[in-house]
């Protein structure tokens, strides 16, 4: 079928779920032939407590328009935005890589740089970001403490429940063999 993009045009869809968009110049007024591109990021790996120079290399980044910004989206659906982008050409910039607080488990961020115009150059799950050492210790003991203490309650709670409903039962069979001693005597004193 056909698919209408609202005072712009037309796209088409093909059989393999595909669409055939408008030009970007029909959707953003810019040209398709400067929109900024990323391609790599070093280091691939920092750690939660931030401070490392970035640096990212792209094509067209002297197209964007200042004020940058340099944001690198979590699996979890936050954001974390760096300081200090810099653009250094139009190949490359650095930035300062953020503080990455209360992470308790290693990511895989995306990386997005963003212009004063809304364009953007991205990079999906390009950096590995390692947590605080104290935070994933301590999410990683509470895991382990709440393993054990189940691991010490469901069997206590299923011994304890077992050995009542054996007493239990034993209770009851004691009962009516008492009963039935007692209707034994009566019948015999009758």
């Amino acid at each position: 079928g056909i698919l209408g993009w609202p005072g712009v045009g037309w796209g088409q869809w093909y059989e393999t779920d595909t669409l055939e968009c408008p030009p970007a110049v029909d959707l953003c007024a810019t040209d398709a032939a400067i929109w900024p591109i990323l391609s790599s990021i070093s280091p691939r790996t920092s750690d939660w407590s931030g401070g490392t120079l970035l640096t990212l290399t792209g094509l067209h980044l002297d197209t964007l328009k200042p004020p940058f910004t340099l944001s690198f989206g979590l699996p979890d659906g936050s954001d974390v935005t760096a300081g200090a982008v810099t653009r250094l050409n139009d190949t490359h910039a650095t930035a300062l890589m953020p503080i990455f607080k209360g992470l308790t488990y290693y990511a895989r961020a995306d990386v997005m740089l963003s212009d004063s115009l809304g364009r953007t150059a991205y990079m999906l799950a390009a950096l590995r970001v390692t947590p605080s050492p104290i935070e994933y210790a301590l999410t990683a003991s509470l895991l382990l403490a709440l393993i054990l203490l189940s691991a010490w309650l469901v069997p206590a709670y299923l011994r304890d429940d077992f050995t009542d409903e054996i007493r239990g039962r034993g209770r009851r069979r004691g009962e009516a063999a008492s009963a039935a001693a007692l209707s034994t005597a009566n019948t015999v004193l009758v």
